[in-house]
C-alpha cells in the first residue's frame, strides 16, 4: 500500500425502498480481498518518519532558552512597573481618604458640641420649670449661629413632637417618635450621641442623617431628644472639591454600609442613598481591618473597577470610601506591556523565522507521513469497532468488505458475506430497484433510508441505512452504516397505544364527572322547589280542614278556594322553575358552547325574581343604572345565577332589610353588569379564597351543599366572563356578575 495515491470525493444519492425479496445467502467468487485495495483496512508497513538532525534539535533548543529569558525578563519588568503604579494609586486614594475623614470629623464633633452646650441649658430650664418657647428659640439661634454646616437645632418632648427649632411648618405638626435614633436615644443611659441611617427628613424632604442626644427631666426621666441634621448634599459639595478624573467616585457610608452621599462625574447619585450594596470585597476587608485599608473591585452601582481605600470618620459609625478608576490609572502600564509585547514579539519573530526555514520542508513530508498513517488506522478502527453495521458495496452491488459488527447482525461470518449481493440480505428493495439504484454510483452525494435486513435464520431486521459515494483510485463504490432500529421502533408503537389509551382514559373520566355534576345541580336546584310544593300543599289541607269552622269574629274566610289556587301557582312554578333548572343544567355538563342571544334584561329580571320565594321576593329592590334594554347571553343559565345570588342574599340577610339587585354597564371591557348586594354577616375572610369551590360552606346554619356559587362560577365561565366578590358597606356583601359584550 506504500506510495499508493487514492482520490476520494464524497457522499451518495438517497436509497428507495421497495417490496422485500426472499434470496439466500450463498458465498461467490469475488475480486482480490479489499483490505489489500483500501486504505486502513489492512495497511502495509508504513516506513518510519525520519528523524530531524541533531543541528536542527540544538537550534530550536537555543532558541527556545533565549525566548524563555527574555519573557521572564519582560515578566519580571511589567510585575515591577504594576507594583509602583498600584503603590501611587493606592497613596492617593488613602490622602484623600484620610483628608475627608478629619474634614468630616471635625464637622460632626462641632455640631455634636452644640448640641451638648444647648442641650445642657435646655436641662438647666427643664429644672426651673417649663421653659417658654420665645427663651427656648432664642437658645437655639444663639447655638446655631455658631454652625454653618447643620440644618438647624431642634427639640421634641418624650413622645417625638418636635417642639422647638427652624424650619418648622406651621401647617402641620412633625413627629419623630417612630424614628429608630428616637428609640435609640430613649432607650441609651448616659452622655453618648446618637446618628442614625440616612433618611429622609420630614421638614426638608432632604436625605439626611440626624445627630441626636437624649434630654432628661429633672427626675431622670427621659423628657425628649435635641438634634440636628447633616444634609447628603453638604457630603456632595464637599466631594465636589475632589479631582476624581473621569471615573473615579467617592462616598460616604454608615457602619452597615447604607450609602449618605456620592459623587462621581458620570450624573446623580441621589437614587442610590439609603442603598446598603458594596462589594463583596468592602465588606472583607472590613472585617480584617475596621479602621481602614484598600480593596480594588468592581463598583456594585456602576460595576467600574477602581482601586479603593476607605477609612473611619473617627469614633463616628461612618466610613469614607474613595476609589480612583483602575482602567484610568493602570492606563500608561498597559501601554507598557503593549509595547513590550511587541518588541517580544519581534523578537521571537527573528528567532524563530530562521528556524522555520530551515526545517520547513522536512515537516511537511513527516506530516504527510504522519497523516497518511493516522488516517489508516482511524478508517481501521472505525470499520471494526463502530457499533453499526458498516458495509462497502461496489458498482456490481456485491459486498467488498464488512466490519464484524454487521456480520453479527446478519448472523454470518465476514467470509460468507464477502461477495454477496446486497439482494440476498437487503428485504426493503426489489432486484430491479436494487440495479437501477446503484448502477452507476454518483459521487459527492450522500444518503439515509429505512429499509429491513434479513438475516440467515430468516428473520428481519429494521434498520436505518446511512450511505455515502466514494471514488478509489477511479472505482466507485458505496459506503454504508446499517443501525438496527427494531426495538425502538417497537418501544414507539408502545408508547404510541399507551397515549391512546390514557387519553381514552381520561375522556371517560371526564364524562364520569360531567354526570356526578350534573346529578349534584339538579338535586341542589329540585330541593327547594320540594319545599315550596310542600308547604303550599300542606296550607291547602289546612284550609280544606277548617272549612267547616267560622273565621274568628271580625275576620273573614279566605276559603278553600284561595288556598288551593295558591298550592296550584306554587306548584306551577315549581314546574317552571325544574324546567329551567334541567336546562340550564344539561348545558352545565355539556362540553360544547353556548349559545348567546339577544335577551331582554328586564325580562331576564322578572323570570329571576318570580323563581324566588314568594315570601321574600317583595325584599328585592331594582336598581337601574344602565338603560341597556337587551343583552349577548344564554337567558337560562344566567337566570340560574341570579336566583342563586338572590336566593344567598335573602338567606343570608335580616329579614327586615332589603337586598337590591343592581344593573350596570362597563366600558372597559364592554359588559353588562349585574350586582347583587345584601347587608348580611360578610364572607368570611378564611372562606373567600374557595368561595366558588364545589362544597365550599360557611359555619352559618344555612342549609344548603356548597353548589349554588360554583354553579355561578360556572355559568360565567361558559360566558367567558366573571364573578367576584366585594364588601359592601357597612356591612354585607357585592356579588358582582361580568357579562362581556363584545361578541
Amino acid at each position: 500500500m506504500a506510495g499508493t495515491r487514492y482520490r476520494v470525493n464524497n457522499p451518495v444519492a438517497p436509497l428507495p425502498s421497495s417490496p422485500s425479496h426472499d434470496l439466500p445467502i450463498t458465498p461467490v467468487n469475488t475480486t482480490p480481498a479489499f483490505s489489500d485495495t483500501i486504505p486502513g483496512v489492512h495497511l502495509a508497513a508504513t516506513p518510519a518518519p525520519a528523524r530531524p538532525g541533531r543541528l536542527l534539535a540544538k537550534l530550536v533548543l537555543v532558541n527556545l532558552l533565549l525566548l524563555a529569558l527574555f519573557i521572564g525578563l519582560s515578566l519580571l519588568s511589567l510585575r515591577w512597573s504594576l507594583q509602583s503604579h498600584l503603590a501611587r494609586t493606592d497613596a492617593a486614594t488613602t490622602n484623600l481618604a484620610r483628608t475627608l475623614q478629619q474634614n468630616i470629623g471635625s464637622t460632626i464633633d462641632k455640631l455634636d458640641l452644640a448640641l451638648r452646650l444647648a442641650g445642657h441649658v435646655h436641662e438647666e430650664r427643664l429644672q426651673h420649670g417649663h421653659p417658654s418657647a420665645g427663651d427656648v428659640k432664642q437658645s437655639l439661634a444663639e447655638h446655631q449661629r455658631l454652625l454653618a454646616e447643620g440644618e438647624g437645632l431642634r427639640i421634641t418632648d418624650a413622645q417625638g413632637q418636635v417642639l422647638h427649632g427652624a424650619g418648622l411648618p406651621l401647617s402641620r405638626i412633625v413627629n419623630v417618635g417612630d424614628r429608630a435614633y428616637f428609640a435609640q436615644a430613649r432607650a441609651v443611659t448616659g452622655d453618648r450621641l446618637i446618628m442614625s441611617e440616612p433618611l429622609q427628613s420630614r421638614i426638608s424632604g432632604r436625605w439626611v442623617v440626624v445627630l441626636a442626644r437624649r434630654l432628661s427631666a429633672p427626675d431622670g426621666s427621659f423628657a425628649g431628644i435635641i438634634y440636628t441634621s447633616l444634609s447628603s448634599r453638604h457630603f456632595e459639595q464637599l466631594f465636589a472639591s475632589i479631582d476624581l478624573g473621569e471615573h473615579g467616585a467617592v462616598s460616604l457610608r454608615t457602619a452597615s454600609m447604607r450609602l449618605v452621599a456620592r459623587r462621581t462625574t458620570q450624573g446623580d447619585n441621589a437614587s442610590a442613598i439609603g442603598s446598603d450594596k458594596v462589594s463583596t470585597e468592602l465588606r472583607q476587608a472590613l472585617r480584617r481591618s475596621p479602621q481602614g485599608g484598600n480593596y480594588t473591585a468592581p463598583t456594585t452601582l456602576d460595576n467600574i473597577e477602581r482601586i479603593n481605600h476607605y477609612e473611619r470618620v473617627g469614633r463616628y459609625p461612618l466610613y469614607v470610601v474613595v476609589g480612583l478608576d483602575a482602567g484610568e490609572q493602570l492606563a500608561s502600564w498597559r501601554l507598557q506591556r503593549v509595547h513590550l509585547g511587541l518588541y517580544l514579539l519581534i523578537v521571537a519573530a527573528a528567532m524563530l523565522g530562521c528556524s522555520a526555514l530551515i526545517y520547513r520542508s522536512w515537516r511537511r513530508d513527516i506530516q504527510s507521513q504522519q497523516a497518511t498513517v493516522q488516517a489508516g488506522q482511524r478508517s481501521q478502527a472505525l470499520l471494526r469497532t463502530s457499533s453499526d453495521g458498516v458495509h462497502v458495496i461496489n458498482a456490481q452491488g456485491r459486498l467488498v468488505e464488512v466490519s464484524d459488527t454487521f456480520g453479527a447482525m446478519l448472523g454470518a461470518t465476514r467470509e460468507q458475506l464477502l461477495g454477496t449481493h446486497l439482494g440476498q440480505w437487503d428485504a426493503g428493495l426489489s432486484t430491479k430497484d436494487l440495479t437501477a439504484l446503484y448502477t452507476p454510483i454518483e459521487p459527492n452525494r450522500y444518503g439515509k433510508f429505512s429499509s429491513v435486513h434479513r438475516r440467515v435464520d430468516g428473520s428481519l431486521l429494521a434498520v436505518e441505512v446511512s450511505t455515502m459515494g466514494v471514488l478509489l483510485d477511479g472505482e466507485p463504490l458505496l459506503f454504508c452504516a446499517s443501525r438496527d432500529v427494531t426495538d425502538r421502533k417497537t418501544a414507539a408503537r408502545e408508547h404510541a397505544a399507551r397515549l391512546v389509551a390514557e387519553q381514552q382514559a381520561r375522556a371517560l373520566s371526564e364524562r364520569v364527572s360531567e354526570r356526578e355534576e350534573f346529578v349534584r345541580i339538579l338535586a341542589h336546584e329540585v330541593r327547594q322547589p320540594l319545599n315550596n310544593a310542600s308547604a303550599a300543599l300542606q296550607g291547602a289541607r289546612a284550609a280544606l280542614a277548617d272549612r267547616h269552622r267560622p273565621p274568628p269574629a271580625g275576620q273573614e274566610s279566605t276559603g278553600v278556594a284561595d288556598a288551593v289556587q295558591r298550592a296550584q301557582s306554587v306548584i306551577g312554578q315549581i314546574v317552571a322553575s325544574l324546567n329551567n333548572t334541567l336546562a340550564a343544567t344539561a348545558l352545565l355538563a355539556s362540553p360544547d358552547r353556548i349559545e348567546c342571544h339577544d335577551t331582554d334584561v328586564d325580562t331576564l329580571i322578572e323570570l329571576s325574581l318570580g323563581d324566588l320565594d314568594p315570601q321574600a321576593r317583595h325584599r328585592v329592590r331594582i336598581v337601574r343604572q344602565s338603560a341597556t334594554r337587551t343583552a349577548s347571553m344564554d337567558m337560562g343559565l344566567v337566570r340560574l345565577a341570579l336566583r342563586n345570588l338572590l336566593g344567598n342574599a335573602l338567606a343570608y340577610s335580616p329579614p327586615d332589610t332589603d337586598v337590591v339587585l343592581r344593573v350596570s354597564d362597563s366600558d372597559d371591557p364592554l359588559a353588562l353588569v349585574l350586582e347583587v348586594l345584601d347587608q348580611g354577616p360578610g364572607v368570611p375572610a378564611s372562606l373567600q379564597p374557595r368561595l366558588f369551590e364545589r362544597g365550599a360552606r360557611g359555619d352559618n346554619g344555612v342549609p344548603g351543599h356548597g353548589l349554588g356559587l360554583f354553579i355561578v362560577q360556572r355559568v360565567m365561565v361558559l360566558h367567558g366572563g366573571m364573578v367576584d366578590l366585594r364588601p359592601n358597606t357597612p356591612q354585607g356583601s357585592i356579588f358582582r356578575l361580568l357579562l362581556p359584550q363584545d361578541g
